[in-house]
């Protein structure tokens, strides 16, 4: 009977170990990308509205737990972007380390775009205000993280660009809108 040296256990157990981070960051792959899909279609005042306006309790009360990290929308922007670049770069390396440089890639490349670009923006699409305030504690601790990078981004385009502007209708097309 032949025994596994350290060595092949230690290589196996590495290789797991990458195998679970690349998971975990696949996982984060998504969801910068759903947050980024979701988060980013509301404007601030999207959000007033459907607190005011709105008669789901549940659906207010995500909608205010999300606003004040909506209404600097330019920081959440650059730390969801940021975020989501530096965890699609480090699944790659992880990757291309465990198999072969063609491998990797189309391994790579299937898993973002499957499990971290279409799924979760299939479903943030939909339910953004849920996942977004599910999702709030870890925003905010990447935002935190992201800041002393994604600050001066955001600020330079808060000032070149001004803030956001939400759909504004005129009076035939608000009356469209609420036939």
């Amino acid at each position: 009977e032949r025994r596994p040296t350290e060595s092949a256990m230690e290589e196996d157990s590495g290789t797991m170990y990458s195998l679970i981070g690349a998971a975990v960051l696949v996982a984060l792959s998504g969801l910068f990308s759903g947050l980024n899909l979701g988060l980013m279609s509301f404007t601030d005042d999207d959000l007033g509205v459907v607190i005011r306006g709105s008669d789901d309790l549940e659906e207010i009360a995500h909608a205010r737990a999300i606003q004040p990290v909506r209404r600097r929308g330019n920081l959440l922007l650059c730390t969801l972007l940021l975020g989501n670049t530096l965890v699609n770069a480090v699944i790659a390396v992880l990757l291309s380390d465990l198999t072969s440089g063609l491998v990797g890639t189309l391994v790579t490349t299937g898993l973002i775009v499957v499990f971290g670009e279409i799924i979760p923006q299939s479903l943030c699409s939909r339910h953004a205000l849920a996942i977004g305030a599910a999702a709030l504690p870890l925003v905010q601790v990447f935002i935190a993280i992201c800041y002393p990078l994604a600050y001066p981004i955001s600020f330079l385009l808060d000032w070149l660009l001004g803030r956001e502007v939400s759909a504004v209708f005129s009076r035939h097309g608000l009356l469209a809108l609420v036939r």
